[in-house]
């Protein structure tokens, strides 16, 4: 009986975390509701290539001259660090990062976002609508 107890106990569990799982993704599909799209700020503020495709299919926001530069929104610097540092690698250029600033709340992601760039060398510009 405790083994049966068991079993159901896990089961339940499991198929509780899928289900918050997938509510996760709803509620985080929701929040994503930005004022302006990527490429928008994007558009606005590049000065080089933009949408640069690389050997490996991926594709550098904005290609400059010394920098390999990805466009994302604050709240998704540690992604926007990755690829920043990736492409610089695959474009042998500085890695650079524009982060998009819509709200006063965004701003402590650009506190942390400062402080993982300046340990990997990554230059931070910001945009505001």
């Amino acid at each position: 009986m405790k083994r049966a107890a068991a079993w159901a106990l896990l089961v339940l569990l499991c198929v509780a975390g899928l289900v918050a799982g997938v509510l996760g993704f709803i509620v985080s599909d929701v929040h994503a509701a930005r004022l302006n799209n990527e490429a928008h700020y994007q558009s606005l503020w590049c000065e080089g290539k933009i949408e640069f495709t690389l050997p490996d299919k991926t594709r550098v926001d904005c290609l400059m001259e010394d920098y390999a530069v990805e466009v994302d929104f604050a709240d998704k610097f540690y992604n926007g660090i990755g690829q920043a540092l990736h492409y610089a690698l695959m474009t042998d250029r500085e890695p650079g990062l524009l982060l998009i600033v819509e709200s006063l709340d965004d701003l402590k992601y650009v506190e942390r976002a400062q402080h993982v760039a300046m340990r990997h060398d990554v230059r931070i510009w910001l945009i505001w609508p």
